[in-house]
């Protein structure tokens, strides 16, 4: 559980995810991991101005990262949203073990 009682999903560095949510939530910024369907977005970041939509690939493009977010339909609660949507897909290499393409739409 982290300090301000949200519960912090476990990544394999353990400890920076929990750090991230703290660290933005007092920055006034929401991160959260939002349920749609069977389906959930890798990463949502809301301000007062914008929302991010991410969705994170291994060894897959970009691309392919902003199909699934238009097939999956994760900008549609935001429809309505008078923020900026950004939808931003990431391509990640396992061999390099970084980031190999990333785009926004």
């Amino acid at each position: 559980m982290c300090q301000n009682g949200q519960n912090a999903r476990r990544t394999t560095a353990g400890e920076p995810e929990r750090t991230f949510v703290r660290e933005d939530s007092a920055k006034g910024v929401q991160r959260r991991i939002l349920p749609i369907i069977t389906h959930r977005y890798d990463i949502v970041v809301q301000t007062d101005k914008y929302v991010y939509i991410m969705e994170l690939k291994m060894n897959a493009t970009a691309d392919d990262a902003l199909k699934q977010i238009e097939d999956k339909g994760y900008a549609k609660p935001f429809a309505a949203d008078p923020r900026k949507l950004f939808k931003i897909g990431v391509g990640f290499s396992s061999e390099t073990r970084r980031i190999k393409e990333w785009q926004i739409s």
